[in-house]
């Protein structure tokens, strides 16, 4: 892009919560910044790392002035959630990507998915794209995943549904999400400890007049490589809070659609059936976890009262 094409683009802000990704933190990195867009900023705000990854991070920061560094304050409660706010909260961009300290993306995903936008002329459009799995090094011949989903929609409620029609999940970094978009759903749940993302985007689907998928470009998903999995169910706390991420994601549906039995909630119920081990869990949330309507909609009504308070749009 010559420097007028590129002044003419609207800006993209990467968002990146980091915390002791020394050993993977360089390869995300490069693959923002050689990507063929040019107009971006990348925010990285870290949470607290004790490793080598603020060093490097700050190399990359000297050498392009599109890299920020952030550190998240003390009195911000630790987590991705609140760094991906005070990502939100400096960025300058009109769309904004979430990306992971330790996935990629191909060089050309944010141009394909622009231009894609772009083209729709919707300002609470998103963009999706193709995507797949990778551990050590990106294969270019691995196999697209979700191809079930791969199509425009019409409304965001209609890809949550086939989420739980295929029982599948799309990463946050597929997504490219206007900054309208985001100012009418909300701001990431900084209580939540697991599952935020799928609360998160159910929220910004909802107020989506339009899915775009773009055919070209890919988000790589990195799994395995002996990095912690943070949405691991390590504990009762966990499990405690997954459930209430999907009491949640449930009271939206109901509030945006009058839907109180979405096939997304039904799938994701069946799954946390069988995926919570803790018993006392199971039997405090059975009327939930087994459809009683009547307390989806006490849920709902509590939520509808205190909607202002989170501002979880």
């Amino acid at each position: 892009m010559s420097n007028i094409a590129v002044s003419l683009c609207p800006l993209v802000s990467i968002v990146i919560p980091v915390y002791n990704r020394a050993e993977v933190i360089e390869e995300t990195l490069k693959s923002v910044l050689l990507q063929s867009y040019k107009n971006l900023e990348c925010l990285i705000v870290d949470d607290g790392s004790n490793d080598e990854s603020i060093s490097i991070i700050k190399e990359y920061e000297k050498r392009d002035n599109r890299i920020k560094l952030f550190h998240r304050p003390d009195n911000r409660i630790k987590g991705a959630n609140s760094c991906r706010n005070i990502g939100i909260e400096n960025m300058n961009g009109e769309y904004v990507k979430f990306l992971d300290s330790d996935d990629i993306i191909s060089f050309d995903l944010i141009e394909q998915q622009v231009n894609c936008l772009t083209n729709h002329k919707n300002r609470f459009a998103v963009c999706t794209s193709q995507f797949t799995y990778f551990k050590n090094a990106i294969d270019g011949n691995a196999k697209l995943r979700f191809e079930k989903l791969s199509r425009d929609y019409n409304s965001g409620y209609e890809l949550l549904e086939d989420f739980g029609k295929f029982n599948l999940y799309y990463p946050p970094h597929i997504y490219l999400v206007g900054r309208d978009l985001i100012s009418k759903s909300g701001l990431w749940n900084e209580s939540l400890l697991i599952n935020q993302d799928g609360e998160f985007f159910t929220r910004i689907l909802l107020n989506t007049e339009k899915v775009v998928h773009s055919s070209k470009g890919i988000a790589y998903y990195r799994y395995g490589a002996g990095l912690e999995n943070t949405g691991t169910i390590n504990s009762s706390i966990k499990q405690h809070h997954l459930i209430l991420s999907w009491i949640l994601i449930e009271t939206h549906i109901a509030l945006s659609c009058g839907d109180y039995n979405s096939n997304y909630t039904k799938n994701a119920k069946k799954v946390l059936i069988n995926k919570i081990k803790d018993k006392e869990l199971l039997i405090k949330y059975s009327r939930f976890l087994h459809g009683d309507k009547k307390v989806s909609i006490f849920f709902t009504n509590i939520l509808l009262s205190l909607k202002t308070i989170f501002k979880l749009g």
